[in-house]
């Protein structure tokens, strides 16, 4: 089988060391890269495709998502998953979900289920709650 490689974006450093030091125990996962802004990000995952990137929820905060939209044109091989210190409110994650992520943790679930949910959604899962679901179905019908 193949590693999944996964890259990490985001702005605090400890989000980051977490997300590494949680995924490093999966021998199927690799951590290709971290980095600590959205400057030249696109570029950067361009060049190294990772199979998934880790996206801090803070660089993803403008209400048309744009960083989104500009990793899913032009690194669709990418599949983002965002991961925040908090419950970020229903409507941004589902607009952020319409736009192109495909699930998201909150930095306290890290440990717990972080290489699950990119196991998951390397296998074509969206990682969310029930409820947010819902949500999506509801905003997609509208």
């Amino acid at each position: 089988m193949e590693p999944i490689t996964v890259a990490i974006a985001a702005q605090d450093g400890t989000g980051m060391a977490q997300c590494r030091n949680t995924l490093r125990h999966d021998g199927e996962i690799i951590v290709l890269r971290q980095s600590m802004n959205s400057e030249n990000l696109v570029t950067r995952m361009c060049r190294l495709k990772p199979r998934i990137l880790l996206l801090s929820a803070d660089l993803c905060t403008d209400a048309e998502c744009s960083l989104l939209q500009a990793l899913r044109r032009k690194c669709p091989g990418t599949l983002v998953m965002l991961v925040g210190p908090h419950a970020i409110e229903d409507d941004q994650l589902a607009n952020a979900l319409l736009v192109g992520a495909r699930g998201y943790l909150e930095q306290g679930d890290l440990e717990r289920l972080l290489a699950r949910a990119v196991h998951g959604v390397d296998r074509g899962e969206a990682w969310v709650t029930r409820k947010m679901l819902g949500k999506i179905m509801e905003m997609s019908l509208s």
